[in-house]
């Protein structure tokens, strides 16, 4: 019985199970999705929740895809063991129609997802200490709460503050394709 106890505390300690950590994402903020999106794009537009290497839990909504940019509105949950506290993000990606690739960088990380089959599929990579984490996204509902207008509706960098961000993800972008 001992070694049974052992063996669960062990499985227990790996799995990244922990009381402190959230299990969601944070809370989005009020979503914008544009119905010509959901129009032209019905498979990608809307709500992807997910966990990234299984245990921080995330959340991608796409707003709005316009030419080559998409919209898009980024959370994710807390993870006290790696210093991530909850939050999001709205910003502009870039968005390649025949892949149904988007892609931002943000905090460090150079962020690219692909719709495959039904799924959401991530990938984030932190070139200054070449580390890559993945994530599989299902589609989620949308709820009313979720998509109530809201009169602060603004994205959170400008063109001048994302420059160089933007340079990374086309470079990224572009090697996929």
């Amino acid at each position: 019985m001992p070694n049974l106890l052992a063996i669960f505390l062990s499985l227990f300690a790996l799995s990244g199970c922990n009381n402190n950590e959230n299990n969601t994402p944070s809370p989005l903020p009020k979503l914008q999705i544009q119905q010509q999106t959901l129009k032209n794009h019905p498979t990608l537009a809307g709500k992807w929740t997910g966990k990234w290497s299984g245990q921080l839990p995330s959340a991608v909504v796409v707003e709005e895809i316009a030419g080559s940019e998409a919209t898009i509105v980024y959370s994710w949950g807390n993870n006290p063991r790696h210093n991530v506290k909850e939050g999001y993000k709205r910003l502009k990606a870039l968005y390649f129609e025949p892949k149904q690739l988007i892609s931002w960088s943000m905090s460090g990380g150079d962020y690219r997802f692909s719709l495959k089959d039904d799924r959401l599929s991530g990938e984030v990579h932190f070139p200054y200490n070449d580390q890559t984490f993945e994530v599989s996204m299902s589609k989620a509902e949308l709820n009313q709460e979720d998509m109530a207008s809201s009169p602060d509706y603004k994205l959170v960098s400008t063109p001048e503050q994302r420059n160089d961000g933007w340079a990374v993800a086309r470079a990224i972008a572009l090697k996929m394709s």
